[in-house]
């Protein structure tokens, strides 16, 4: 993924910029930047989707999430129910991050200093169209398939050797129509192990270590979301809101320290709270046995992308 995105960004760069000034012999270095980084940003994140949409599409059907899934489809009031649990988690979230930053960062002014200048670039600091389609949208899609989809199949496959005969000889089954082996379900340490290789590994993408940091924590969270649905939308779903909520954090902050910065401090982390204990209300019939993972599928049931 780094390399896609290094590779489109030194080629489109150099190409944008040629063309820029081309048609703009008098513009400055500052106004070429905030002209060329924009496309190339998105140009990145259409590599990234076009390696990791397909490579997920095909190992979704004998992806580790495929076996967390119900038999049935979940009824609208437990679909409503994580929504809503997915809206007040991403809330909770950024809020608890901006909060963790401001009062934290201020003790190491170098990575304090470092991280505002990755924060400030001319192109997702703003509110615009360009800038929702890459933050908000792009990079929840394409981090989500990479790292949630790809990376967690990897991690999970490696830690799960037993799991093999389950994507050994695919294509046999298909023509046949044989059935899927019966197969042990994955420990509870298993899981969080392979979730924490994904998360580490979502947080090096970021490149810097504040963001890495935090993109850790939230990797295990998201981790978790796809465990309990074996459905990659909800982990769209909660970054979307994450990413989309940087926007607003101002505005919130200031509504919530009207009563105190103790008491907006406190609700943050208090949605946190409530988002997860409502996910897992709402995906509690789908939850796997107390040791890890619930009964195979079968190989016949229709798939879904989740992006």
């Amino acid at each position: 993924m780094i390399v896609a995105q290094l590779a489109v960004a030194v080629v489109g760069s150099f190409a944008l910029t040629l063309i820029f000034l081309a048609l703009n012999p008098t513009a400055g270095t500052d106004e070429t930047l905030v002209a060329v980084l924009g496309p190339v940003m998105l140009a990145s994140q259409l590599a990234c989707l076009a390696i990791f949409l397909p490579w997920w599409l095909h190992l979704r059907p004998v992806s580790f999430a495929r076996t967390r899934r119900p038999r049935g489809r979940a009824g609208a009031a437990a679909v409503t129910l994580r929504v809503l649990s997915i809206a007040i988690l991403g809330i909770g979230m950024q809020m608890a991050i901006s909060y963790l930053l401001t009062y934290l960062l201020p003790l190491a002014p170098q990575l304090d200093a470092e991280y505002a200048e990755v924060i400030n670039d001319p192109v997702t600091s703003e509110f615009t169209l360009l800038s929702v389609i890459v933050l908000a949208v792009g990079a929840p899609v394409t981090e989500e398939l990479a790292c949630r989809g790809v990376i967690f199949e990897f991690a999970l496959r490696a830690l799960n050797p037993g799991h093999a005969p389950r994507w050994r000889d695919r294509s046999w089954r298909r023509l046949t129509g044989a059935p899927e082996p019966e197969l042990p379900s994955v420990p509870t340490a298993r899981f969080w192990a392979a979730n924490a290789v994904q998360a580490l590994l979502f947080g090096v993408l970021h490149m810097n270590l504040v963001q890495g940091l935090y993109a850790f924590v939230m990797g295990l969270v998201l981790g978790w979301v796809v465990w309990r649905t074996g459905h990659l939308g909800y982990s769209i779903g909660l970054h979307l809101v994450v990413n989309f909520m940087s926007y607003f954090v101002g505005i919130v902050s200031g509504t919530l320290e009207m009563l105190g910065v103790p008491f907006a401090i406190a609700a943050s982390f208090g949605l946190v709270a409530l988002g997860v204990a409502l996910f897992a209300l709402a995906t509690r019939r789908d939850a796997a046995p107390a040791d890890g993972t619930g009964p195979l599928q079968g190989a016949s049931p229709s798939a879904q992308t989740g992006a």
